[in-house]
């Protein structure tokens, strides 16, 4: 889906503060049906989760980092671990 928003809309979201941008999508969204409340919703959570899922999977990708990533935690749980101020030589 493709949605085209004039120019004089996107000109007028420039000029305004976080908080007056988000009180008119408020404004839209209130005139929106239940079938484009669930598309918005989805978009929504494809905008804000997107980010996220894509470094996860690069991550993913690095042969042997699910392994060395679940070492690390047990690590961490047996105390074998150290400081990385102490090392560097950074004093708190």
């Amino acid at each position: 889906m493709i949605i085209i928003i004039d120019n004089s809309s996107i000109n007028n979201l420039k000029i305004m503060n976080t908080t007056q941008i988000r009180d008119q999508v408020k404004q839209y969204i209130d005139q929106l049906s239940s079938e484009k409340l669930i598309i918005l919703a989805n978009f929504l959570d494809n905008l804000v989760n997107d980010d996220s899922e894509d470094a996860t999977e690069e991550l993913l990708k690095i042969a042997g980092f699910e392994t060395a990533f679940e070492k690390g935690k047990q690590q961490i749980k047996e105390g074998k671990v150290k400081n990385w101020r102490t090392i560097m030589g950074i004093i708190i």
